[in-house]
């Protein structure tokens, strides 16, 4: 039964990244910024996996098809690195529409940002060394207070995939990779017999506040 679900997931993982990838060669490098008004405007990206029907739709409405390939690219990237979290032993939250949990790992809540190494940091020469705790925590530091903001934003548990490569929005689909550091991720604090001990920093928000949060960088590169 296990083999017949891993099975069953390969394939879709595989026919959705064949519809991703669509999206990609006319998707350009840069969007509008993100934002609440133009987001309810398409909100319909949730709905579909298939690269047609977001553009049919897209046309009829007159919208920005740039900016909805990329909100829908990064919706189905995100929903699938969920579900590959779930897969290797994480609980989703019962409330789909929880505003900062996606699942529990070993009963702590967590929230999932996909993302890239930010381009606005390599322009500034600032390369931090995620192999180092201290270096990785500035970088995570800097996600919460830039990444996600207005509605998206919290200062609450969440775990980064980073993206940092040759093509970072193409690596964000590439699920055979994804699988492959997610599962050596996890499996260390799924051990019933070792205490779990997630990665915890402190965080100064712009307004002041200071907050404590539980956080990690999983690092895909070529």
């Amino acid at each position: 039964m296990l083999k017949f679900l891993a099975d069953r997931g390969i394939k879709m993982l595989k026919e959705l990244k064949e519809e991703l990838e669509k999206a990609l060669d006319i998707m350009k490098p840069t969007w509008q910024r993100q934002n609440n008004v133009d987001d309810s405007l398409t909100n319909f990206i949730y709905k579909y996996n298939s690269f047609d029907k977001i553009v049919e739709i897209s046309n009829s409405k007159n919208l920005d098809l740039n900016y909805v390939l990329h909100r829908w690219y990064n919706f189905k990237t995100s929903d699938t690195c969920e579900k590959i979290f779930e897969f290797y032993g994480a609980i989703r939250e019962k409330n789909p529409a929880h505003h900062d949990i996606d699942f529990y790992i070993s009963d702590e809540p967590f929230d999932l940002k996909l993302t890239v190494y930010p381009q606005s940091l390599k322009n500034t020469g600032i390369y931090y060394d995620l192999t180092k705790v201290t270096e990785k925590n500035k970088l995570i530091e800097w996600l919460y207070l830039n990444q996600s903001q207005q509605n998206r934003k919290h200062m609450k548990n969440r775990l980064f995939i980073v993206c940092n490569g040759s093509n970072n929005i193409k690596l964000k689909s590439d699920f055979s990779k994804i699988c492959k550091e997610v599962k050596f991720w996890i499996k260390p604090y799924l051990d019933k017999e070792k205490p779990s001990s997630f990665n915890s920093l402190k965080i100064k928000d712009y307004d002041g506040k200071v907050y404590t949060v539980k956080s990690d960088i999983i690092l895909i590169t070529d």
